[in-house]
């Protein structure tokens, strides 16, 4: 990186007390949650559509779910994160 002119660097974060990462592990898991909620009720919106337009709401559904389960860090339930989509391969 340093051949190329780049710089990198890490930083780490730690909580400032001992309640702070567990409320932060449920903010982020109830942001989630709700991403899950609104994919899971566009899905269930485009089962009643057309052939060609529900393929093309699945797909774009597809990749928000990729999208959100790339900062889906602190996981909620399960049963939140199923939906018509989850059980297919992308």
């Amino acid at each position: 990186m340093h051949a190329a002119g780049g710089t990198a660097g890490i930083w780490l974060a730690r909580p400032a007390s001992t309640g702070q990462e567990p409320e932060l592990g449920a903010a982020m898991s109830a942001a989630r949650a709700q991403e899950y909620a609104v994919v899971r009720a566009e899905a269930e919106t485009a089962v009643g559509l057309a052939d060609a337009e529900r393929l093309r709401i699945s797909r774009r559904l597809r990749e928000e779910l990729g999208r959100i389960r790339r900062r889906d860090f602190f996981p909620p339930p399960n049963e939140t994160r199923r939906g018509p989509l989850s059980s297919r391969s992308p």
